[in-house]
C-alpha cells in the first residue's frame, strides 16, 4: 500500500476493531487443524465466505527452500502465518469476488491476520471451526477475545479517544506531530496495550507518527474503537522550514504476531 498516493488512508481518523479498513487488522491463533469457515461481512450483513485450511502439525518458523539430504529432501515448514485480505473478496458494492482456487492455510498453532481496504463501508469477519458452520462464531471481529490481537497505525496528529464498547473501558492516545530534519524518519517499534477486565494497561498512549500500535486481549471481549478528537495541525501557518528540511515519509509495515 502506497500512503502517499492514498489520500484516504492518509485522511482516516476513525478505527473500528469490527469494522475493519485501513491501516487496521485483527489477528486470531488457530489451534485446532481442519477446513475452517470464513464469512465476510459487510456492513452486518454476510456479503462473502471462503476457507481458511489450519494443517495438522506444529508451526514451524520458515527457513526457506528445503535443502536436499543425501536421497530425500528435508521437509517443507509449515506456515505460521497468513494474511487474509478480505478486500479481494469485494470488488464493488453488490459483486463478488471469484473465490480463490485454493484456500490461505496456516499450521495449528499458527495465526492469521485479517484486514480490509481503505473506505467508507468497514468490514468484519466471522471464523466458524470445521463442521461447526451452524454454531457459534470460533472468532468474530466485532467480539474478540482472550488471545486475539488488534493492530492499528495511525497517521493523522492529534488527541484520539479510545473505548472497548462491550465493557465501556476508555482511554486516550497521542500521536505527536512529525519533526523534519536532515535524515530519513523511521518510526519507532510498536507500542503494545493490554485490554482486560480491568481496562487499558496502559489507557493513556503517546505515539510518534507513523508508530504501530498492538491491543492484546486478555480476559475481556473487547471490540475497541479509536476516534480522532482533537487534530495536532503543528505551527501555525507563516511558519517556514529551515533550509534543508524535509518532511519524514510514513511507512507502514503489518506487525508481525508475537511469538508464544
Amino acid at each position: 500500500m502506497n500512503l502517499l498516493t492514498n489520500p484516504q488512508v492518509i485522511n482516516q481518523t476513525r478505527f473500528d476493531s469490527g469494522s475493519l479498513s485501513g491501516l487496521a487488522a485483527v489477528v486470531h491463533r488457530f489451534t485446532q487443524p481442519g477446513e475452517h469457515h470464513v464469512i465476510i461481512l459487510r456492513e452486518e450483513q454476510p456479503a462473502h465466505t471462503l476457507s481458511l485450511r489450519v494443517l495438522p502439525g506444529a508451526a514451524q518458523p520458515s527457513a526457506g527452500p528445503a535443502m536436499a539430504a543425501g536421497p530425500q529432501a528435508a521437509p517443507a515448514a509449515l506456515p505460521t502465518q497468513v494474511h487474509v485480505d478480505l478486500g479481494r473478496a469485494l470488488t464493488s458494492p453488490g459483486r463478488l469476488a471469484p473465490v480463490p482456487q485454493e484456500a490461505p492455510q496456516v499450521a495449528a498453532g499458527g495465526y492469521a491476520l485479517f484486514h480490509a481496504p481503505s473506505g467508507p463501508d468497514g468490514i468484519a469477519v466471522q471464523v466458524h471451526a470445521p463442521g461447526a458452520k451452524d454454531q457459534a462464531p470460533l472468532f468474530d471481529s466485532r467480539r474478540m477475545q482472550n488471545g486475539d490481537i488488534f493492530t492499528v497505525t495511525l497517521l493523522r496528529p492529534g488527541r484520539y479517544s479510545l473505548l472497548n464498547a462491550p465493557t465501556g473501558a476508555k482511554g486516550e492516545i497521542r500521536v505527536s506531530y512529525p519533526v523534519v530534519g536532515d535524515t530519513p524518519y523511521r518510526p519507532p517499534e510498536p507500542v503494545e496495550v493490554r485490554c482486560g477486565a480491568q481496562g487499558f494497561q496502559p489507557d493513556a498512549i503517546r505515539l510518534k507518527p507513523a508508530q504501530g500500535l498492538i491491543f492484546h486481549i486478555g480476559d475481556t471481549s473487547a471490540r475497541i474503537q479509536i476516534e480522532l478528537v482533537e487534530p495536532d495541525d503543528g505551527p501555525a501557518t507563516g511558519i517556514k522550514a529551515q533550509p534543508g528540511q524535509r518532511r519524514p515519509l510514513a511507512r507502514w509495515q503489518k506487525p508481525e504476531p508475537p511469538q508464544r
